[in-house]
This record gives structure tokens, sequence and C-alpha cells, in this order.
């Protein structure tokens, strides 16, 4: 390609600046979430950084009180459960049944 048909190229982008501006902070909030879940499970498994739980909740909060201030809408609910769900790193969780009688 020459650099004269080069010039002809345009980007086209089927999103808006608010668009990728919206999913630039969810990702934001989402990384401020798995970072807070992380130091949570390795703090109960007697790892961790107990002394940041409070600085990391406030981290989440921060985020998710920006995404909701720029597009009106909440973070998306999906991403605790997402976040609960497919990280291999919590998959050890189980939660017992209340059937059992224990």
């Amino acid at each position: 390609m020459s650099e004269r048909d080069r010039s002809k190229l345009t980007v086209v982008a089927e999103n808006t600046r608010q668009q990728v501006d919206a999913n630039i902070m969810q990702e934001q909030a989402d990384h401020a979430l798995r970072e807070l879940a992380a130091n949570i499970i390795r703090v109960v498994r007697g790892a961790g950084r107990p002394d940041d739980i409070i600085d990391q909740c406030n981290e989440v909060l921060k985020a998710a009180i920006e995404y909701h201030d720029k597009t009106q809408r909440f973070v998306r609910y999906y991403s605790v459960a997402r976040l609960c769900t497919s990280s291999p790193s919590i998959s050890w969780i189980t939660i017992p049944s209340r059937a059992s009688g224990s």
C-alpha cells in the first residue's frame, strides 16, 4: 500500500465517546472490585493486607460513584456476579447446604 493510498483510510467506530468513556469507567470499577475481593480472600486464608480493605472499599465506591455521575446509570450488576462465578481464584468457596443438618 502506498503512502497516498494510506491517507484515504478512515477509522470508523460504532461507539460514541460517551460509550467508550463509560466502558473505561466500568473497567476501573471492575478492577477496584477485583482487587478488593482478591485481598479479602487472601486475608481469610491468612495472608493478604487486612489494613487495606477499608481503602479498597473506598476505591470501589469512588469508582461506582464516578460511573454513576458521568453516565446516570449504576455500575453493571453482573460485575459482582461475574467476579464471583468466573474467577478461578475463588472457586474453592463453597456454601454448605442447610439441609445437611449441621
